[in-house]
């Protein structure tokens, strides 16, 4: 149970250490080529980002405490619902947003979108 902990625990600080410096860079990026919406589309990929990362760490520690046998299941059926949660938010924001900033935001969203699948990917590849 320690180590499951351990693993959901170390999941989320490595998730802070994939967008913080992503969130650092599109803020440099912001003082060298000023986009109107680019702060906005940062702040939104934060939060985005965070709720997903913590739901699945959450999820994982859930399910590997009550039922190992299930994970394999769980990778896939998270990266579903990662997916429709992504396609739901380029949804909304396009329905909110004006088309010029609809592109920053879909910059913004791919590349966040990217490293966290890259970073759920390579740490449960390695911590099954």
């Amino acid at each position: 149970m320690n180590e499951i902990n351990s693993r959901a625990k170390k999941y989320t600080n490595q998730s802070a250490l994939v967008f913080i410096p992503l969130t650092i860079a599109g803020i440099i990026f912001q003082q060298i080529a000023p986009q109107p919406s680019l702060i906005n589309a940062l702040l939104v990929m934060v939060i985005y980002s965070f709720i997903l990362e913590i739901a699945d760490a959450f999820a994982w520690r859930k399910i590997a405490t009550d039922k190992p046998d299930y994970l394999p299941q769980f990778f896939l059926a998270f990266q579903a619902v990662r997916m429709f949660a992504s396609i739901a938010l380029i949804v909304i924001i396009y329905a909110i947003v004006d088309s010029e900033s609809f592109w920053t935001y879909l910059a913004v969203f791919a590349i966040y979108y990217l490293a966290l699948l890259g970073h759920h990917t390579l740490f449960f590849a390695n911590n099954k």
